[in-house]
């Protein structure tokens, strides 16, 4: 109760009389120089001293150094081989282990592991470690096994695939062939809400970065002072690149439910707004679906009767559903406080990747602690401009080309969905 107090708090004192967020208000000390290169230094102890180990004893500490050095990027110059140790060790270690192991080898060394990760996926009997080390072995170099045979193997592997919402989606998509349905009729769809529409247009390779735009409930995109289309560049990558149906994977396509904004008390988030965003299966279907549901309980059917008609049938918009089902959770859209300094030659900087949530730009002063330039100040303030803070997010990867997603490219269907 207290942390939802200070969060209203924080929020209220950013909100200006005019109904925007005021980005010289904003502060964060852990953006200090001092702060950031104390976690630097600890994160070096922690690997050195805890990480760089032959008997690997505490699990959960092991793995928490693991993700701070996924998030922030600063990469031991010996991890390969410290992967390589905790792969002789993996056989007496949990699945979550091994499937982090995997996770990490995928992200940084994608063909380092082929015959450690091949050893794990003959003997695996977790469909969750199965499948992560079947999609590593398909994706590398070595040409272990290809999709068909790993569709075949998760078949035969777990009779019952279908019930389970990772493998019934992952085996789908990875045969999936059809094209993606008209652009224009998802941008002009209300999704049954007459509602605030925020898009977020991404490629196949994240590493691309996206873009976002917002509709408003009379179907007209929120546009900049002079006249031209509102779009920001906006990132729906993990840290580990992986599909989002994983775990830790990219921000999964589809639908998610818009239901307004808060500050985050996670202090690599910062004070900056963010979207509350739900996907399928995290809370109640009526607030899921803003009281316009005909199910009480999760069922597809739902979700499809809100899709534009074109879309009913396109697998990967339904990724959001399938993942959420999975147990994927606490997706939002934020901007971040994390120390950029490892990510300078990074393809998508300077927004950073994050655990799968959405992201965009922010540059801080690590002086002062004062936020320098935030896109995501830009589109809080663009929602704010529609009208209403409650909706639907939609994510969708567009094509497969390999350049950031522009304004010139969809100005063309932002204009036809508004006729």
């Amino acid at each position: 109760m207290k942390n939802f107090i200070v969060t209203v708090l924080l929020f209220t004192t950013i909100i200006s009389s005019q109904n925007f967020v005021d980005k010289d208000k904003l502060y964060s000390a852990y953006v200090l120089k001092e702060n950031r290169e104390k976690f630097i230094s600890n994160l070096d102890n922690r690997i050195k001293n805890r990480f760089d180990v032959k008997d690997i004893v505490n699990e959960k500490e092991w793995l928490s150094i693991l993700e701070d050095i996924e998030l922030s990027n600063y990469i031991p110059s010996n991890f390969e081989m410290i992967l390589r140790n905790a792969f002789k060790s993996s056989s007496n270690k949990s699945d979550l282990f091994r499937r982090r192991i995997i996770e990490a080898s995928y992200t940084f060394f994608p063909n380092s592991f082929v015959n450690e990760i091949s050893k794990i996926y003959s003997m695996t009997k977790d469909e969750n470690v199965k499948a992560i080390a079947g999609y590593y072995l398909i994706k590398s170099d070595s040409s272990q096994i290809d999709s068909t045979k790993f569709i075949s193997d998760l078949k035969l592997s777990f009779p019952n695939w279908e019930k389970s919402s990772l493998l019934f989606y992952l085996v789908n998509n990875l045969s999936y062939k059809k094209d993606r349905p008209d652009l224009t009729e998802l941008l002009k769809h209300d999704f049954n809400s007459n509602k605030t529409i925020v898009y977020s247009l991404q490629r196949e390779n994240r590493k691309n970065k996206g873009l976002v735009v917002i509709k408003n409930s009379k179907g007209k995109f929120v546009r900049n002072d002079d006249g031209s289309f509102f779009a920001n560049p906006h990132l729906g990558l993990s840290v580990t690149n992986l599909p989002g149906i994983f775990r830790n994977g990219n921000t999964p396509q589809g639908i998610y439910s818009l239901v307004g904004m808060y500050v985050s008390p996670t202090e690599t988030i910062g004070p900056t707004p963010n979207f509350i965003m739900r996907i399928p299966f995290e809370k109640p279907t009526s607030l899921f679906y803003h009281k316009r549901n005909k199910y009480d309980n999760w069922v597809i059917e739902d979700y499809k009767n809100i899709l534009p008609e074109s879309w009913k049938e396109f697998l990967p918009i339904y990724e959001s559903f399938y993942a959420g089902k999975f147990g994927r959770k606490l997706i939002v859209s934020h901007g971040s406080t994390d120390n950029d300094t490892y990510f300078k030659d990074y393809p998508t900087y300077p927004i950073l990747p994050t655990k799968g949530c959405l992201s965009s730009k922010e540059i801080w002063d690590e002086t002062t602690g004062k936020l320098k330039e935030s896109d995501q100040v830009e589109l809080i303030n663009a929602l704010l401009k529609s009208g209403s803070t409650f909706g639907y997010v939609i994510v969708i990867n567009i094509d497969d080309q390999e350049k950031d997603v522009t304004l010139d490219e969809i100005e063309k269907y932002l204009i036809e969905a508004e006729k």
